[in-house]
């Protein structure tokens, strides 16, 4: 109940402080004080310094240009890439696959911990099998959707469901 106080009094206090604040164009509140947009952030509640292309990491800034911030560390990383846990990785040439950096570009997917080719594998029950674009999966086996009385359902997440139709099937 006291921890449910606290935390009702601070809010209480934060709008005061922040009702104080002059907005205008370039002006912003932070914890009840003003600062500039230009050339400062506010990053958890403190005044930082930080302009046009810097973004908040914690209660640090960091470049957008150059840097990434992954799980609240600041690491190099430019425009093409991503991160993978506290790592960054080039999303031209890798994926990260289950929170490990792997290789693997355009047209790759994840299966596990590994990468195959989408063009002409898929990823069935964790195992990656010979497969391209009319394939589907049946356990860890494919068969083709052009030859075979299927019919492919997209399910809510993506995926597509085979459903068996025509004579003799239910």
């Amino acid at each position: 109940m006291i921890k449910l106080f606290t935390a009702v009094v601070t809010l209480i206090v934060l709008a005061q402080a922040e009702a104080r604040c002059t907005y205008s164009t370039y002006r912003g509140c932070c914890s009840g004080r003003s600062y500039s947009t230009l050339s400062q952030k506010c990053c958890l509640g403190r005044i930082v310094s930080g302009g046009r292309y810097t973004a908040c990491c914690g209660t640090r800034t960091y470049s957008t240009l150059s840097q990434k911030c992954c799980l609240g560390r600041i690491v190099s990383g430019g425009r093409y890439t991503a991160c993978c846990g506290t790592r960054t990785y080039s999303t031209l040439s890798q994926k990260c696959c289950a929170g490990q950096v792997v290789s693997g570009g355009r047209y790759t997917a994840c299966c596990g911990t590994r990468t195959y080719s989408t063009l002409s594998q898929k990823c069935c029950a964790a195992q990656v099998v010979s497969g391209g674009r009319y394939t589907a999966c049946c356990g860890t086996r494919t068969f083709s959707t052009l030859s075979q009385n299927v019919v492919l359902v997209r399910s809510f997440l993506g995926v597509d469901i085979p459903l068996a139709v025509g004579r003799g099937h239910t």
